[in-house]
């Protein structure tokens, strides 16, 4: 993920004018150290006439830096109906100014932001969170998504296309199964060889021919190319719809397509593929969406289960498995070992707009129960599962590491319900 910006106004009274250079500048280069690019004045602003003169859209996050007691009203009169972010510290009267300060706003009903609190050595966790989110929605605003579908199917997309470029300002792509397929023959023989021997020859093949990778490995050819000549840096399919027409399944394709760095999602599911890109970017790994199939109240644990998942997930060292598709038989599937480790899970509704967040750890992946999805994870939990089940959805995007302050701070940029478990 790029640097988030954030634009840094530093107020103080004017009696504190030259007592508190050292600590703007301190303040500056502990954001600068947690990987966040700094802009705006490096002098103490003492009034409303030096306050300086930006355009708040070109960053991913103001903060009003409270440099010293006394700046109360001047804090208030900037960041009155804003949604900017108040930071005090622990000196100089920094805490009971911003508190002041809020305390202005909300009388007014003008109090839009957030008030953080933090020393100088460690920056409020709450800033970095800001700025990455919205710089992950920035990101998202410039996505185009490549959806394939029948013609026949396409009005049953279209709500919720229009929905996530209303939120999100996705544009997405239609393009049809017909000329899909049209371009996966196009492909020689040769290259779909090629292709084999360079991303499945260390894979263990399970319950399939070789040769029933050939339809799996041309559709990833061809999703790849249409994607490039169309400029979409995402895409999804409707998978049931592919799978009736052509005989096999989509799986394979998009589980490379994924380790190829491009956001590839099954089943058109347009609600989660938000989710699913801005989590790829902030933890700089794929992401891998699944099935919540089981759930284990007592130990606090949760089976996922797909089959899409990258191999760049997996455990190092480990044998990939490459199976027949669940549910149909037709095809090929990934079984991923995925590697333990921390990890955040998250599911987005969009009526209601609903979003959930749930940490916990990777402790088991591989677990060979063939009445589910070829992929399977077992997840501990840190909160509670019932809550889960209540508020969240089918669909979870799983990413790598604790991502929960990113995310709680995307959806209430958003407008979501946001509910941490």
């Amino acid at each position: 993920m790029e640097k988030p910006t954030v634009f840094l106004i530093p107020v103080a009274s004017p009696i504190h004018r030259g007592k508190v250079s050292s600590r703007i500048l301190k303040a500056r280069k502990t954001l600068e150290k947690e990987n966040i690019k700094v802009f705006g004045p490096l002098k103490p602003v003492v009034s409303v006439e030096e306050a300086p003169l930006f355009n708040p859209e070109e960053y991913d996050a103001v903060v009003v830096f409270i440099a010293s007691g006394g700046a109360s009203s001047l804090a208030a009169e900037l960041a009155s109906g804003k949604r900017w972010l108040l930071w005090a510290y622990d000196e100089n009267n920094s805490l009971p100014s911003a508190l002041s300060a809020k305390e202005k706003m909300e009388a007014r009903n003008l109090w839009r932001g957030k008030l953080l609190y933090g020393s100088l050595d460690h920056p409020p966790s709450g800033i970095l969170a800001e700025a990455q989110a919205s710089n992950l929605l920035r990101k998202l605003s410039q996505l185009t998504l490549l959806l394939f579908t029948g013609d026949e199917r396409k009005e049953r997309f279209k709500s919720e296309a229009e929905e996530i470029s209303r939120i999100f300002g996705i544009k997405t792509v239609f393009y049809s199964f017909e000329g899909l397929k049209e371009t996966l023959n196009r492909f020689p023989q040769s290259r779909v060889e090629d292709l084999l021997r360079e991303r499945l020859r260390k894979a263990e093949i399970l319950e399939l021919e070789t040769s029933e990778l050939e339809k799996p490995l041309r559709l990833y050819l061809a999703m790849r190319e249409i994607a490039s000549q169309l400029e979409a840096s995402t895409l999804t399919i409707d998978c049931f719809s592919f799978i009736v027409q052509n005989g096999f399944t989509p799986c394979l394709a998009l589980s490379l397509l994924n380790d190829d760095g491009i956001p590839a999602l099954c089943e058109a599911d347009l609600a989660a593929l938000p989710l699913y890109v801005a989590l790829a970017e902030a933890s700089g790994r794929p992401t891998w969406i699944a099935n919540l199939s089981k759930v284990d109240f007592k130990e606090s644990k949760v089976t996922l289960a797909h089959c899409t998942a990258p191999y760049q997930l997996a455990e190092h060292g480990s044998l990939m498995k490459v199976r027949s598709h669940f549910e149909t038989g037709a095809g090929a599937a990934l079984d991923v070992p995925l590697a333990k480790g921390e990890v955040t899970l998250a599911h987005l509704s969009l009526k209601p707009l609903r979003l959930t967040v749930a940490s916990g750890n990777l402790v088991e992946s591989q677990l060979g129960n063939l009445k589910l999805c070829r992929t399977q994870a077992e997840i501990e939990i840190s909160g509670n599962p019932e809550t889960l089940l209540k508020l969240s959805g089918n669909h979870q995007v799983l990413a790598y590491g604790n991502l929960k302050a990113v995310l709680v701070s995307l959806g209430e940029q958003i407008g979501a319900e946001t509910v941490e478990i």
